[in-house]
């Protein structure tokens, strides 16, 4: 049994926390041409407001007189900064996990014997390569 969190428990926390108030998604880019050129561009759910009957706006930055206005609310702001160690971190575990997986269902196949010689030292040689790469793996957070 191997005995590596990949994700602290409160690590885990504050990205369930960050998503779960973020706006829901799926999340969209939409791009208008406004008066003279002028772009608009806002990322919105996919999805319509009930409230509006329109794509919920996330994100919007405006371009008008040379200047760029943009906003978006602090829970979808916080979502959006941390995604980029929030994804990394979230791969990197459940790659981690997968490789748990097998090297335990290999560990449960050698401990229920009944293998050739042959097929005991092939699998004992998994074994020991998958646990190589578990342990090889960078700790995650």
């Amino acid at each position: 049994m191997i005995h590596r969190n990949p994700l602290v428990t409160l690590r885990l926390k504050e990205i369930r926390h960050r998503e779960r108030d973020a706006t829901p998604g799926p999340w969209v880019i939409q791009e208008k041409t406004l008066e003279k050129g002028v772009k608009d561009k806002m990322v919105t759910t996919a999805w319509l407001s009930l409230r509006t009957q329109f794509p919920e706006p996330i994100l919007c930055v405006t371009q008008s007189m040379n200047q760029a206005t943009l906003w978006m609310s602090d829970a979808d702001a916080e979502f959006i900064v941390h995604a980029r160690d929030d994804l990394p971190d979230l791969m990197a575990s459940l790659q981690l996990f997968g490789h748990r997986v097998v090297y335990n269902a290999l560990m449960r196949s050698l401990q229920a014997g009944q293998h050739s010689p042959e097929d005991q030292k092939v699998l004992e040689k998994a074994i020991e390569l998958c646990w190589q790469i578990i342990q090889s793996m960078p700790s995650v957070l």
